[in-house]
């Protein structure tokens, strides 16, 4: 019996989720859907199969880690990739120790929120994310859940302006269900000067104040990397799978600015003769 780890990058809008749901497809469904139908594992729960952490509908990743036990050695990436649904890409594998976890074995993990330039005023968003900086109770920032902890640390928050889009990374050993989607928001709320910077500080009193916050759009954010320090891990990367894979992405990029050409056209031209009704 040997334990394997695979890394995983998906396309969130196409899928409920990752956690496992009955009668809709998520990343979790769909992984041990082609895992069982190559004969890799028998059962979820008896070979030991976990995810990395759970992501909402819409949200995608770069770097989904899972593991599972099995008897059975091959090249998974190209096997999985064979039968597996459009938008997961099955990239890398790790034999692993038979005691790696894949959620409570990570040491760090990083987000990234891709969003538009809306006239922000970045360096406001960037002093209003390091008073975010450090151990906090972050119990304003979650879809609240009296029944947990809600201290959290957050190690680094960068942001930085790439072709008119906002890019916000954010590093923590671990985050609380939508607390990152509702930090960018309230940053987004500062940096439109909709709220001052002293309102984060508020906001991480929760003894004091609180606040339900919203959350931003979940197609913005990207599940970056996941980090074990602990373990010195091997991965092994298939580079006909790769180069698959990037070609596979290349035609999706392609497509999707002609279809961003079409709706700006559509848009720029709707009334442009100006025709009575």
């Amino acid at each position: 019996m040997i334990r394997v780890a695979l890394k995983i990058a998906y396309i969130g809008e196409f899928f409920f989720g990752s956690q496992r749901q009955k009668n809709f497809i998520t990343i979790d469904g769909e992984i041990i859907r082609c895992l069982k139908t190559l004969n890799i594992i028998e059962d979820e729960k008896k070979n030991k199969y976990y995810s990395c952490c759970r992501t909402d509908t819409g949200v995608n990743a770069i770097t989904y880690v899972v593991t599972f036990d099995t008897n059975i050695e091959v090249s998974y990436p190209k096997m999985i990739n064979s039968i597996i649904k459009e938008n997961i890409f099955v990239y890398s594998y790790s034999i692993v120790p038979l005691n790696f976890h894949p959620r409570y074995s990570a040491t760090n993990r990083s987000y990234l929120y891709i969003m538009n330039n809306l006239n922000y005023d970045i360096e406001i968003m960037k002093a209003g994310a390091k008073l975010l900086l450090g151990k906090h109770d972050f119990y304003n920032f979650c879809k609240n859940n009296k029944n947990i902890v809600t201290t959290r640390t957050i190690n680094k928050i960068n942001i930085s302006l790439v072709s008119n889009k906002i890019y916000v990374t954010i590093e923590a050993s671990s985050f609380l269900w939508k607390m990152v989607r509702k930090i960018i928001y309230s940053l987004s709320l500062i940096g439109q000067k909709e709220r001052n910077i002293d309102w984060i500080l508020k906001l991480l009193n929760p003894s004091k104040y609180n606040e339900n916050l919203k959350c931003m759009p979940s197609n913005g954010l990207i599940l970056k990397n996941i980090e074990y320090k602990n373990y010195l891990l091997f991965w092994r990367y298939d580079r006909y799978t790769i180069n698959n894979i990037k070609k596979r992405l290349i035609k999706d990029i392609f497509n999707y600015e002609i279809k961003n050409n079409v709706l700006k056209e559509i848009f720029w031209n709707i009334n442009k003769d100006k025709i009575k009704i």
